[in-house]
């Protein structure tokens, strides 16, 4: 199985991230959402995926950003070695975790 190296992994996280953005809403859409982060009003994806809350959650497999009721979050999908499944969900602004799902 290719496995890029963890370079070229997380700016391909990066890339996949700002493909998959879930607007819930008809005009938060990419566009707006990368608009945001080159202006600075929420963090960039590595450094969410720096944090040691989302390191210490396993390899990340899947992440969206997600903008609900004024606040952008992302969703960050990890695997566990054992095989289990968490979302965790982190203000796009602060950076802090507000929530994790486990399977």
């Amino acid at each position: 199985m290719f496995r890029p190296a963890p370079q070229r992994r997380l700016l391909l996280l990066a890339a996949l991230a700002l493909l998959q953005v879930q607007p819930l809403r008809a005009d938060d859409g990419h566009d707006t959402a990368l608009e945001a982060v080159r202006s600075g009003a929420i963090r960039p994806l590595h450094e969410i995926l720096a944090l040691p809350e989302v390191r210490a959650a396993g390899e990340v497999i899947e992440v969206e950003i997600e903008r609900e009721d004024d606040r952008w979050t992302y969703e960050v999908e990890t695997v566990t070695a054992d095989g289990t499944l968490r979302k965790l969900h982190v203000d796009a602004v602060s950076g802090r975790l507000l929530d994790t799902d486990e399977d």
